[in-house]
């Protein structure tokens, strides 16, 4: 309680003119003083005049000597909001009737009431769930309808001991009239992306704290100016709450941020409101260059934008290096949306630049021939599914689907239009068992083999600049003809072989060379127990311009 040692009052009644007058009223306990004057007029309807000041006090001082028929709302919100500081100076002064003074009474007239009041070392707790600011200096000016309560500066920090620097802090109520009175908070706070992400994950913000960055894994600072919409009331819920907040990054960082890949970015703005928040600027993922703009309603996915040009270097940080199988820059879109279990992306690629050598059996492509693929990225909990690929450009036509599980292992391939080069006309399905061998088959009519006997016959695979991990595989191909080299080609093809461990372990094919004359292969050890693929034909020369080894010889034994 808050007791006074001396009071002087002094109070004169005038009858005459209807009026009681308080002459003095001077109240004190050695630490604080009050000290005013006023008149209560009832020759019509009572009115109020009053006015007085007070020394220097404690905040705690003040929530006990607040009258409280004076300003109920803004004396709600300092004793709930205010915990502790000093009081430099406060001044009252009351023109109005009485009954306007009443919480249910009708508004007091804005020159009906003026308050002012300046502290400084004042700890506020200016929004809920949000770490209280120290060290403010406060003043608050009052009105008969308004009230508005700045802050210059004041320091945070987050349950963690985290930094945060307030400034610019105003509550206003441009209207106490209605009730509940609509309020609106403005403040800026700056600091470090750590401490903002733990700030953000209060309830009142949580719908900006969506954005997964962890404090503990991320770095760089921030500038944010927060602007809130709340009604003047205790209890209030994340309904009663709008806000907008816009933030300035610099020098961020954060791990496993997009597609599971670190995001840096040297400057970026993120705006947030209740209906979601939009990130864009200039970033690198894994240390490639890109343009992102990320939109999250505050229900539903995630809308996200990228481009970016991947070269050999960024393909390999990113986890997609395929060795000599693509070499050169690709130019990518990336537009899809982002859910918290699954997500579905559409890329957009151009192959121009891209130099293609096999990636898929006989596709074989020159830098500068133009080309295009595109196709829908699902992520699922436990795999990722490529659909609707459709590759297309200088006669390719290719359109399936493939699956692969977090490790980027083939789990599944379906492509039922296989057409690498103009002409092609064959299917193409992989699967992998619970073995962990992949079963390749491939049927069609007409295939064009030029490209992959090419590579086959140069040695690529054996290059050390691979980096391809080696799959256990089972292939089985039927087709109706392979185009070979110099107008050859092999009929009625049947092909089998395994492989294990990086080692052919089975093989065997059969088809028609030249004028119907059989060919055949298959696996054969030797005495030195190594085993080597032996191939037969009747006609020599028909083999060796298919595989375009040498174009001169006709027919003879092999």
């Amino acid at each position: 309680p808050l007791i006074f040692i001396r009071m002087a009052i002094g109070v004169r009644s005038d009858t005459d003119r209807k009026r009681v007058v308080l002459t003095q009223a001077d109240i004190s306990n050695g630490e604080i003083s009050v000290a005013g004057t006023g008149v209560v007029d009832y020759s019509g309807e009572p009115r109020l005049q009053l006015g007085f000041a007070g020394t220097p006090m404690s905040a705690s001082a003040l929530k006990r000597v607040w009258p409280i028929l004076i300003v109920p709302e803004l004396r709600e919100w300092v004793i709930e909001r205010i915990d502790k500081g000093q009081l430099q100076r406060i001044d009252v002064a009351v023109n109005s009737p009485v009954r306007n003074l009443s919480r249910k009474g009708p508004p007091i007239p804005d020159d009906g009431l003026s308050v002012n009041i300046v502290a400084s070392g004042v700890t506020v707790r200016p929004v809920d769930q949000m770490p209280p600011v120290r060290d403010a200096d406060l003043k608050a000016k009052v009105s008969g309808r308004t009230a508005l309560v700045t802050i210059s500066q004041g320091a945070a920090d987050t349950p963690s001991g985290r930094k945060l620097a307030f400034s610019d802090f105003s509550f206003e109520v441009p209207d106490m009239a209605p009730k509940p009175s609509p309020a609106k908070v403005r403040f800026r706070v700056d600091g470090s992306v750590p401490a903002a992400a733990e700030i953000l994950s209060s309830d009142r913000l949580s719908d900006l704290s969506g954005t997964l960055v962890d404090p503990n894994s991320s770095k760089g600072n921030f500038s944010a100016v927060i602007t809130m919409g709340l009604p003047v009331k205790n209890a209030l819920t994340k309904s009663d709450t709008t806000y907008t907040a816009v933030a300035d990054l610099s020098g961020f960082s954060a791990d496993k941020l997009v597609m599971n890949q670190k995001l840096e970015a040297n400057a970026l703005k993120v705006i947030a409101n209740n209906a979601g928040y939009q990130v864009r600027g200039d970033v690198r993922i894994n240390g490639q260059q890109a343009l992102l703009e990320y939109r999250k309603p505050a229900d539903g996915d995630a809308d996200v934008k990228l481009a970016a040009t991947l070269d050999d270097a960024s393909r390999a940080r990113l986890g997609i290096d395929l060795g000599p199988a693509i070499t050169g820059q690709l130019p990518i879109k990336l537009v899809g949306k982002v859910g918290e279990h699954d997500s579905r992306l559409g890329i957009e690629a151009d192959l121009t630049a891209l130099k293609l050598d096999n990636i898929l059996p006989g596709w074989v492509k020159t830098s500068g021939k133009a080309g295009k693929a595109t196709f829908n990225v699902v992520q699922k909990p436990q795999s990722i599914r490529f659909e609707d690929i459709v590759v297309e450009g200088g006669g390719v036509s290719i359109k399936g689907s493939l699956e692969v599980d977090q490790n980027g292992d083939l789990i599944s391939a379906n492509f039922p239009v296989y057409s690498p080069t103009d002409g092609d006309r064959t299917t193409l399905r992989a699967e992998r068992n619970t073995d962990g061998v992949v079963k390749v088959t491939m049927r069609g009519d007409v295939f064009d083999g030029r490209g992959f006997l090419k590579s086959a016959v140069s040695g690529r695979e054996a290059e050390t600049k691979s980096k391809s991990k080696a799959i256990d595989f089972d292939v089985d191909l039927k087709l109706g003809a392979v185009q070979g080299f110099n107008g050859e080609a092999v009929r009625s093809i049947d092909c089998k072989f395994s492989r294990r461990g990086g080692t052919i372990r089975s093989f065997s094919l059969s088809g028609k060379l030249g004028r119907d004359t059989p060919v055949t292969a298959d696996l054969r050890g030797r005495a030195q127990g190594r085993e080597v693929i032996y191939l037969e034909t009747s006609d020599a020369g028909a083999f060796f311009r298919f595989t375009d080894t040498y174009s001169k010889m006709v027919g003879g034994q092999l």
